[in-house]
Formats: structure tokens, C-alpha cells, sequence
């Protein structure tokens, strides 16, 4: 993983510099070759490895998602998506990313939002 997490920064930062030749005219986009290699790919590569023992939320419960182990969130390999919105405040590569919000998530997030909790839990 720290080899993964090298070859991101330094995606990263060639993906910067990029950036700041193409918005300052120094290179057009029909000069440009195809990449060998997509930062996007390697990002989706860091995702499945911390999926295999996973540390997403603070719980870091270290099950393989990727062989459906469920961790205290109950996700396994394959989420149910309740709902999702374009989210502007990521990594330029990324914008607009998603923000997704799991079944259960909503589930108890409704459950707090309507007191369902805690006339369950009496609490």
C-alpha cells in the first residue's frame, strides 16, 4: 500500500502541474498522449486494497468487504444505495464526486431524525 500511496502523490502532483500548463495555454489538450496509466485507475486499485480489510470510518474494523465480511456498518462487498449528491469539495481530479448514503445509514439516520430511537431504546 505505500507504494500505491506513492505513486498516487506523485499522480497528484503531475496531475497539478498539468493542470496549471493546459489553463495557462503552455499545452492543448490534442498534444497530450494517452496516459499509460490513469490516476483514476490507481485510485479505484487504493480503494479495493483497503476494502480487503477495511478502514473507511473510525470503527476500523478490518473485515475483507471485498469477501462480503460485514464490520459493525453491516456492508459488505455490495452497498444499497439510499440516496447520493454531487459533492464539490474533493480533489479537483474529482469534482464533482458523490456523497452515498448506504440503507442503513438512512435507516438510522431517520431513526434519530424521528425519535424512532429512542422510543425503542426508551433512552
Amino acid at each position: 500500500m505505500d507504494e500505491l500511496w506513492r505513486l498516487h502523490s506523485k499522480g497528484l502532483e503531475e496531475e497539478s502541474e498539468l493542470e496549471k500548463s493546459l489553463d495557462a495555454g503552455k499545452v492543448s489538450y490534442s498534444e497530450l498522449e494517452a496516459p499509460k496509466s490513469s490516476l483514476l485507475h490507481l485510485k479505484s486499485l487504493i480503494a479495493s486494497k483497503i476494502m480487503e480489510s477495511c478502514v473507511l470510518c473510525e470503527r476500523r474494523c478490518m473485515k475483507d468487504r471485498t469477501r462480503g465480511e460485514l464490520g459493525y456498518c453491516r456492508v459488505g462487498k455490495d452497498m444499497y444505495v439510499s440516496s447520493y449528491f454531487d459533492h464539490m469539495g474533493e480533489e479537483p481530479e474529482i469534482v464533482p464526486s458523490f456523497t452515498v448514503c448506504d440503507r442503513k445509514s438512512a435507516e438510522l439516520a431517520w431513526d434519530v431524525i424521528s425519535g424512532a430511537s429512542t422510543a425503542r431504546t426508551g433512552a
